[in-house]
Parts: structure tokens; sequence; C-alpha cells
């Protein structure tokens, strides 16, 4: 359980701060840092990222795209049964993302809107990755403190 635990963790790690080139076409090409490319490369394998999609490593990744490569390591595997999708946002039909939305892992920016072209940040990328960790894998939660610098600015989800 620790192996998987960690590979999810190295694969959020390592695809939370990029962005499809065709999503901002001006962005040059930035391929992964030396450190990340043999895990961009198993995630490649096992099927976390599209094959026919030029992804730019270096830049920001939207909550759409990052919601896709959330999606296909839960299909591709861990083999997880998928539900079927409710419609849980007014501006996207996507099926991933409204999954995502029905198990739990993912919530909309506000009501009934998810903002599937806004830029993902850091804190919303550890939002999701602890949401899918204790998703497909319940363990028992033990409250721990940890006081950082900017503790005021952290949201309250």
């Amino acid at each position: 359980m620790k192996k998987i635990l960690s590979f999810i963790l190295i694969v959020i790690i390592c695809f939370s701060n990029i962005t499809l080139l065709a999503d901002e076409q001006s962005a040059p090409l930035a391929p992964p840092e030396d450190w990340a490319l043999n895990y961009v490369q198993k995630a490649s394998s096992v099927g976390i990222t599209d094959q026919d999609v030029v992804y730019n490593y270096r830049g920001a990744i939207n909550r759409k795209d990052f919601c896709n490569l959330v999606y296909n390591f839960i299909v591709n595997v861990i083999n997880s049964p998928i539900p079927k999708a409710s419609n849980n946002f007014s501006d996207t039909n996507s099926v991933k993302i409204n999954v995502l939305c029905d198990l739990g892992i993912i919530n909309g920016k506000s009501g009934n809107t998810f903002a599937p072209n806004d830029f993902l940040t850091r804190e919303e990328a550890a939002t999701i990755a602890v949401r899918l960790v204790n998703n497909l894998m319940p363990v028992p939660v033990t409250e721990m403190y940890f006081n950082y610098s900017d503790e005021d600015d952290i949201s309250h989800w």
C-alpha cells in the first residue's frame, strides 16, 4: 500500500505544474525536469497521460486537465469501478469531471460551477490528492497539527 500511495503522490507532484500546449499555444515546450523523467514515463506507460497530447510540464495546469489525469489514474492504474456520471456543473459536461465529483474527489468553485479552465492551485492539487487516497484506500485518520507561516491563507476546505 505504501508503494501505491507513494506513486499517487509522485504522479500528482509531477503533473501538478503542467499545462496542455493546445490551451496555451504561445508557451514553449517544457519537458519534465530530469528528476521527474522516470515518473512521467511510468505515468505514460500505465495510461495516466494521453498519448496524443503534448504537455508543457513546467507550466500551470487547468482544473479540467488535472481532473483528466486523476480520472485516467483511477481507471487505468487502480481499475476502480466508475459510477455513471451525474450532471453536476453548468459550465462543463465532462464525464470525467462529473464522475470525480460523484466520487467526492473534486468539488466545484461554487454552487453548480466547476471553472474547468481556471488554473489549478497547489492547495487544490493537495486537496484532490488527499480525497483520491481517502476514496480509493480509506484508512483511519489521526488529527495532526502543523504550524505554517501562511496558515491564515489556507482555505477552510
